[in-house]
């Protein structure tokens, strides 16, 4: 069960989602933006995959005959489950336990970060080959784009600042060594840091970290 600061940024993130695409308009945005967007129909099809979206399918993510594949095993099961939910509209019983999908690649040591969203009903979809979308599935890279803001971070997460510098830079894909050696401090201080960001929001490992950040650096690229 993941800790009610996780859940809290997990919900942050969906909303500064939905403002990005309110703000750009969809197509701009779906476009533009620097991460994978698939656009799933009722019946689990794909409708639309964005450019950043087709770069990443061949990697431990298919789609075949319109259909999305998700991993292999236990994680192709779990993302299959989480469409079904999210098509089937029961989002809102497990809103509160969302969770990324990690999954890994074989090109690459950092994992594919999976979110399975409903398509948020605030939002309104003009263009006519998205009219039967119903889910939104955000295929996350981490090693595109920077760490995190560590003032956002720190309010999120409810961190100190030291903490969320470090918690920044870890997720980032950085080694506690190297982000303390970045941060000017000492190593056990870093240590130090890190456990207490682990025991604050819930999260056991440096990968779920990782995931969880990734979703706070959601931004377009030109």
């Amino acid at each position: 069960m993941i800790g009610r600061h996780v859940e809290k940024a997990l919900r942050v993130s969906v909303k500064l989602f939905d403002a990005e695409l309110t703000k750009l308009g969809l197509g701009d945005a779906l476009s533009r933006v620097g991460y994978g967007v698939l656009m799933l129909d009722s019946l689990g099809r794909v409708v639309f995959s964005n450019p950043s979206a087709r770069r990443l399918v061949g990697d431990a993510i298919e789609i075949t005959h319109g259909r999305l594949r998700i991993g292999k095993g236990q994680t192709q099961s779990l993302a299959d489950q989480s469409i079904l939910e999210v098509l089937g509209e029961m989002h809102k019983a497990a809103e509160a336990a969302l969770k990324p999908i990690l999954v890994e690649r074989k090109d690459s040591e950092r994992p594919i970060v999976v979110y399975v969203l409903p398509i948020p009903r605030s939002l309104s979809i003009p263009e006519r080959f998205l009219t039967h979308a119903r889910a939104i599935v955000l295929l996350l890279d981490p090693s595109i784009g920077g760490a995190a803001d560590p003032a956002i971070v720190r309010d999120v997460l409810g961190l100190t600042l030291g903490e969320a510098r470090i918690a920044a830079l870890v997720g980032s894909g950085l080694a506690p060594k190297e982000a303390a050696d970045r941060l000017g401090i000492s190593p056990e201080t870093a240590r130090n840091h890190l456990k207490s960001v682990f025991s604050k929001s819930g999260i056991s490992r440096q990968s779920e970290l990782s995931a969880v950040l990734t979703r706070l650096v959601l931004r377009g690229q030109a």
